[in-house]
């Protein structure tokens, strides 16, 4: 990611933690996995990741987005992942998808 944005000059702020500490991705936490996503990569889905989920229902989502974007440091928040990006989004954060900004429509 890094990597990217500095030839694009954008001054970034990284959060704190690691995929060890932070605990936030998006929704994709907050329900039980899809069998398909089990079936693709079992050894992460059995052992990683039960862990980290915490189902809840759809509609306590929009909270949890909220608290994410507490934490966020910045007035605009540029992520690489599909569910970090659509969550924040859904309470209105101004996050941009590193894919946005490599490939401007």
């Amino acid at each position: 990611v890094r990597t990217c944005l500095d030839p694009m000059q954008v001054e970034y702020v990284e959060m704190p933690g690691n995929r060890d500490e932070e605990t936030f991705d998006g929704s994709f936490l907050l329900h039980e996995p899809y069998p398909s996503n089990m079936k693709e990569a079992p050894r992460y889905y059995a052992e990683y990741l039960p862990a980290h989920v915490t189902p809840l229902p759809k509609e306590e989502w929009p909270e949890v987005y909220r608290a994410q974007a507490a934490k966020y440091t910045t007035d605009q928040v540029v992520c690489y992942c599909n569910t970090c990006y659509s969550g924040p989004k859904e309470v209105g954060v101004d996050i941009h998808h590193l894919a946005q900004l490599l490939f401007p429509v």
